[in-house]
This record gives structure tokens, C-alpha cells and sequence, in this order.
């Protein structure tokens, strides 16, 4: 069974030879680590603040993308994953940004006056949005923005979706491949993420057409998508921080699942499967979020939020394929490689039987976990993840080396 057998294996709640594995996203200091070369792939601040500011204020944009190309193909096969996620890369004609500090650039879009800066912090490589013109203009900024978005054709920017086309042409047969991050806007780590929920109450019209005609471009794109060749989406809008989802219920029911809903919908009508990422605990919205929304999975079912990935399975395995929940926060960050085998263990007691089970971190590799824990990951994903799948308990022997990964997985 190849890496793409056994992922659409999973989705259909059905046991393979052994568990899918993959990850949304990876950092480029892991990257780097492991192919041994720059890469300016995953959303640390390296790649999205220093390098995306310098190789696009030099013109170089195709150099750009070309790179972010072959580091997601390569990457995907010294992990062995089963599936791959694409990322959006810059537009045919992308703002150049100004560097206005030694880490920070400033974009601005020269039609509608909007503007942001970008900062990152070279000892975690933490890219954040330090300010935005929303901040500063008030609901009548963003409704110049709305304005002049509905003033536009409702078409894709298929020059965004170039990783997306390479990545299908370079593994589309071997591996699946979902195209990310497409989603209903959210304002997450952005500076006006507080105004954001603000205006979901104070401003409801010109939220809602914010978010209609944002939802409207991302359906645009993923049609485009479907048509490149990729099979699904990762809808990546985080909605939940540790102590529960960022707005009320009734906020979310009213707001934002319709906008979701229906891009699930047109998803589905391309024959897309779509996985929901968010971070936090869900629980408030959880009926809302992986039963009226239509989704085919979920990630990353976060432990550090409370996430019980046991739990989780009891209530909707039998209709969600669930995407996670080895602790990233904690055990892949400050763990030792044994440690990091035994959270492996009991993520696959807890939700592999079955099927409808895919292993990955719950959140992503982010920039501050160790090469050699995310090796451990997956060796042990190999080692323990073959169907049928025992009930493992700590502390049984080791000594079974870790099979060998299908197609390409990482070698010492």
C-alpha cells in the first residue's frame, strides 16, 4: 500500500497497514536541520518576516517559490508522510514590502491605503504582526477594503497556487496532497485580532460582508485548486485558545459557520475532503465546528488545551478522521526521544483502532522542537502504528527496530 492508498485508507474509517502520518507544517529551522540547506518554508519568523521581506524586496519571487517547491516535496519524502500539505505562496504581483528595522517590514496596499508590519524574534522564530492600519482607521479602514474587494472579479490567482501544482506533480500519485491553509478569515495573530471580535458584535453587516466576500476569493482558490489536482484542504483558521474558543457560541453559530459551512460545501461539491486545524479547546463549540460544519477531519485535538484524544473518538470517530494529538507544547518541545515514543504510544491506544486515525503533532513542528525528537515521532509512528494495533503500555520491550518508511522516508 502506497503512502496515498493508505491516507485515503484512514478517511475512509477503514484499517491499512499501518497509521498515516503527516504534519501541517514545519518550521525552517527544522527544515534546515534536516535537509542540511537554507529553507524559508513553515511560518516561523525566519521564513515569513526575513526571508519573504528580502527575497521579494529583491525581486525575486520565483526564486522564491521555486524554493518553497522543492523544500515541501523533499521534506514530505525524508519524513516517509502519507500526506502533504502545499502552501500559498506570494501572487503573480505581490506587495514588496519596505524593511523599516533591523527584523520588520511594513506592507502597503497602494489601491486601498491598508497597511501592516511584520516583526520577527531571531531567538524563537516568532514572526508577529506588530501593527495594522485597522488599528488605526477604525471600521471605516475596513469598509474602504470591503468596498474595493467587491469592486473586483471573483476570480483565483492561480500564481498562489504554484506550490500547490508542483507539489501534485511531483508526488500527487504517490502521496495525497491538500493544499493549505484556505479558510474563513479570523484575524489570528494579527494586530487587530481584538477589533476583529469587536466588529463581530459592533459592526455585523460590515463583518459579514468582510467575511462573504473573503470566503468568496478562498472558495475561488480551492476550486482552482481542485482543478490543479490537489484532494482536499487544510481550513487552518485557529478558533479556540486554552480556556475555550475566542468568541460565544451563539457568535460563532451566527457569524462565522455559515461563511465555513459553505465553503465545506463547495469543497465537497469538488471532491475535496476538508481538515479543520485549530488550536485550544473546542468543547463550547464542538457540535457547531465537526458536525454542522461538514468536515472530514479535524486537527490537532491540542492535550495542552485539555483535548481528550480518547474522548474525541468516542464521540465522532465514526465520522471524523481524527488528526493529531502528539503533544507539541510539551513532550516534542522539552522531551527526550523516549519520552516522545511513549506519547506516540498512547495516541495510537487512544484513536488508531479502526481506522479514521492519521498521527501528527497538535499543533505543527514548529521552530523550537529537536530534529531527533521529530525522528523519534516517526520511528515510533512505523514501529507501533502497524494494524492490527496492539493495546500498548508503557514500558514494554523497545528492542523491535522501527520498519523501514515506504517511498523515501528519512535515513541516517
Amino acid at each position: 500500500m502506497n503512502p496515498r492508498q493508505r491516507a485515503l485508507t484512514a478517511l475512509a474509517h477503514r484499517e491499512s497497514d499501518r497509521v498515516p502520518v503527516f504534519d501541517i507544517n514545519v518550521n525552517s529551522p527544522v527544515v534546515q536541520a534536516v535537509l542540511g540547506r537554507d529553507s524559508w518554508m513553515g511560518t516561523g519568523g525566519y521564513a515569513w518576516v526575513q526571508k519573504y521581506g528580502e527575497m521579494l524586496s529583491a525581486g525575486q519571487r520565483d526564486e522564491y517559490v521555486d524554493g518553497l517547491a522543492a523544500d515541501t516535496v523533499d521534506f514530505a519524502c525524508w519524513a516517509g508522510w502519507d500526506l502533504v500539505v502545499a502552501p500559498f505562496c506570494p501572487g503573480e504581483d505581490p506587495l514588496v514590502p519596505e524593511r523599516v528595522g533591523e527584523r520588520a517590514w511594513r506592507y502597503e496596499h497602494p489601491e486601498t491605503g491598508l497597511w501592516y508590519v511584520m516583526t520577527y524574534l531571531p531567538e524563537t522564530d516568532v514572526a508577529s504582526q506588530a501593527d495594522h492600519s485597522f488599528c488605526h482607521d477604525g471600521p471605516e479602514g475596513l469598509r474602504r477594503y470591503v468596498d474595493w474587494r467587491e469592486s473586483r472579479p471573483v476570480v483565483p490567482d492561480d500564481a498562489a497556487l504554484e506550490v500547490a501544482r508542483r507539489v501534485v506533480l511531483a508526488c500527487g500519485r504517490e502521496r495525497l496532497v491538500l493544499a493549505g491553509w484556505y479558510d474563513v478569515p479570523g484575524a489570528i495573530d494579527q494586530a487587530w485580532m481584538p477589533l476583529y471580535f469587536e466588529w463581530l458584535l459592533t459592526e455585523p453587516e460590515l463583518m459579514d460582508r468582510y467575511l462573504c466576500i473573503e470566503t468568496d476569493f478562498v472558495i475561488a482558490q480551492v476550486t482552482r485548486a481542485a482543478e490543479l489536482g490537489v484532494d482536499g484542504i487544510v481550513a487552518a483558521t485557529d478558533l479556540a485558545g486554552k480556556n475555550g474558543p475566542f468568541i460565544s457560541p451563539r457568535l460563532y453559530r451566527e457569524r462565522i459557520l455559515p461563511h465555513f459551512k459553505r465553503l465545506v460545501d463547495a469543497c465537497h461539491a469538488r471532491g475535496l475532503v476538508v481538515i479543520k486545524h485549530t488550536d485550544g479547546n473546542i468543547g463550547a463549540i464542538e457540535q457547531e465546528l465537526l458536525v454542522d460544519s461538514g468536515v472530514d477531519g479535524y486537527h490537532a485535538i491540542d492535550p495542552s488545551a485539555g483535548m481528550d484524544l480518547a474522548e474525541v473518538k468516542r464521540r465522532h470517530g465514526d465520522r471524523l478522521t481524527l488528526c493529531g494529538n502528539v503533544d507539541a507544547a510539551r513532550v516534542l518541545t522539552f522531551g527526550t526521544p523516549q519520552q516522545v515514543r511513549q506519547e506516540v504510544r498512547r495516541c495510537l491506544r487512544q484513536a488508531a483502532a479502526g481506522g479514521g486515525f492519521i498521527l501528527a503533532s497538535s499543533n505543527s513542528i514548529h521552530s523550537q522542537v529537536p530534529p531527533d525528537n521529530l525522528r523519534a515521532m516517526l520511528d515510533a509512528a512505523r514501529e507501533y502504528g502497524q494494524y492490527p494495533i496492539e493495546l500498548l503500555q508503557e514500558g514494554r520491550d523497545e528492542s523491535r527496530a522501527p520498519s523501514a518508511p515506504a517511498c523515501g522516508g528519512h535515513k541516517e
